[in-house]
């Protein structure tokens, strides 16, 4: 790490950069990635999803923690043991959202609820039953959803977000503006 920007080489003897992570417009680190292989973690940009494997567990984890210190320290704070209290004075959103499991093109319109840490979803606004639950403790990811991802010519990408639970299963979510895509 050189600053904000993450160089990649292609054994620690090369001299010449194979590319670069600019850590400022990082969205995410997982411990996990993808392809559900061991030692595996991922980062999460506004451009791309880069993919990683250590030689052990312990060097994966001294990866995630160093890249998620590193982040903390660029946004003031935000991620790590001040995320909480940061949580905490945000108002807990409630409105329309479209959502789509991710093995399905099936999308429906729910009315969402965030009672942290539990996001509720309910057929309409004066429903009393919700008809799925998210646990957000068991997200391991989110990130905008990228261009084509949704298969579906009628949602704005740019309105689009995605989540995967420690289960794997991706979830997507559409909203009516950037604005309140940034809320939830």
């Amino acid at each position: 790490v050189y600053g904000t920007i993450l160089c990649l080489y292609e054994s620690e003897e090369e001299v010449e950069l194979v590319s670069n992570i600019h850590l400022d417009k990082v969205l995410g680190v997982c411990q996990t990635s993808s392809f559900a292989e061991p030692n595996c973690f991922q980062i999460d940009t506004v451009d791309l999803v880069s993919f990683f494997r250590c030689s052990t567990e312990g060097e994966r984890n001294r990866w995630v923690e160093g890249l998620l210190c590193t982040i903390s320290e660029m946004s003031g704070g935000a991620i790590g043991d001040d995320l909480f209290e940061f949580l905490g004075r945000m108002k807990e959103p409630e409105g329309d959202l479209m959502m789509r499991n991710g093995d399905s093109n099936h999308w429906r319109r729910l009315f969402f609820k965030l009672k942290s840490p539990i996001l509720l979803a309910f057929k309409s606004v004066t429903s009393t039953q919700p008809v799925e639950t998210f646990d957000l403790g068991d997200v391991t990811a989110i990130r905008p959803v990228l261009d084509g991802e949704t298969n579906m010519s009628w949602l704005d990408p740019l309105f689009c977000f995605r989540i995967r639970m420690a289960d794997e299963r991706i979830v997507y979510f559409s909203a009516q503006s950037d604005e309140e895509k940034k809320t939830w």
